[in-house]
């Protein structure tokens, strides 16, 4: 999937040392996935995966392909992705 990273991710994927290859392993499915919509917008989602035992939530705007940004997961999104899993 073609994405344009957004300067924020890039600050973020810096300061919590979330690599690139990371990134891409989450949004292309290279690992397994749970994909949320988001609560506050429509055009956005979260694309939840682990990179080895990284538990990682990229939020993308779905209709621009524009990474948003990148966090570790939270406790309930952890939760979700072991019950969906």
């Amino acid at each position: 999937m073609k994405v344009d990273y957004s300067e924020h991710i890039l600050l973020r994927m810096k300061e919590r040392k979330i690599s690139r290859e990371d990134i891409e392993a989450i949004i292309n499915t290279s690992v397994e996935t749970v994909i949320l919509p988001s609560k506050t917008d429509v055009s956005v989602i979260l694309i939840l995966g682990y990179v080895g035992k990284k538990d990682i939530t990229v939020i993308m705007n779905r209709l621009t392909n524009k990474l948003i940004t990148v966090r570790r997961m939270q406790k309930k999104e952890r939760k979700l992705f072991k019950e969906v899993e």
